[in-house]
């Protein structure tokens, strides 16, 4: 069978998801007592875990491009504190709906 023939687009939720999206922000609400920037990386990747997989059903390549943007960009802001997490944060914000009209076209 062909991949476009296994391609389902469409929102989806499984027990999974929700117990990845439930695991994550309690993990999220508990790093924030030590860290509310690192509870928002969490939260921050957590939602588009949840937009990619569920909503978008964004393709693996474009994934996996965004995550290592983020993860660059990321440990830039924690090593060397530039660039400041809202620069990171909006610039994965942008690279996001950059990836999200590349996908739905």
């Amino acid at each position: 069978m062909d991949k476009a023939a296994e391609f389902r687009p469409g929102f989806r939720l499984s027990e999974i998801d929700v117990g990845v999206l439930l695991v994550g922000f309690l993990s999220s609400v508990l790093i924030a007592r030590f860290d509310e920037s690192f509870a928002l990386v969490v939260l921050f990747t957590l939602a588009h875990f949840f937009l990619f997989c569920n909503v978008l059903r964004m393709s693996r390549p474009l994934e996996l491009l965004w995550a290592v943007l983020f993860v660059l960009m990321a440990a830039s802001t924690i090593l060397t504190g530039f660039p400041p997490w809202i620069y990171t944060f909006s610039a994965m914000l942008l690279v996001t709906a950059i990836l999200t009209v590349i996908q739905v076209r």
